[in-house]
């Protein structure tokens, strides 16, 4: 069974709020060429003790300056998500799988 927690104790824990800034695209598109730019909606906050990452308004994963990793459970529901996620944690998908396998990541459903 995969722990509730809610959203303000991991942001609580990350200490004070730096900043946020927006992932950045990686993507050649055939018609027009959008690497480097910003993709709204997808969110890196920045804090004293670590970083998070939101898509849309839902918390995604929060990394601790310690290592301590957590993700929500629903971080491989799109493409997307998924794809913003390795990008984050900077691990391939089949890694970061292998590691919430392993129990070094921490798979967390966070409540609102």
């Amino acid at each position: 069974m995969i722990p509730i927690y809610n959203k303000e104790q991991f942001i609580e824990k990350l200490g004070q709020f730096i900043g946020a800034s927006n992932m950045v695209s990686h993507k050649q598109l055939v018609r027009g060429n959008c690497f480097g730019r910003p993709v709204p909606n997808q969110t890196i906050l920045e804090f004293e003790h670590g970083r998070a990452f939101q898509s849309y308004d839902t918390l995604i994963a929060v990394k601790y300056d310690n290592g301590t990793v957590y993700l929500n459970e629903v971080f491989d529901h799109t493409a997307t998500t998924r794809n913003y996620t390795t990008d984050f944690l900077e691990r391939s998908y089949k890694e970061i799988k292998k590691l919430c396998a392993d129990k070094v990541y921490t798979l967390a459903y966070f409540e609102e």
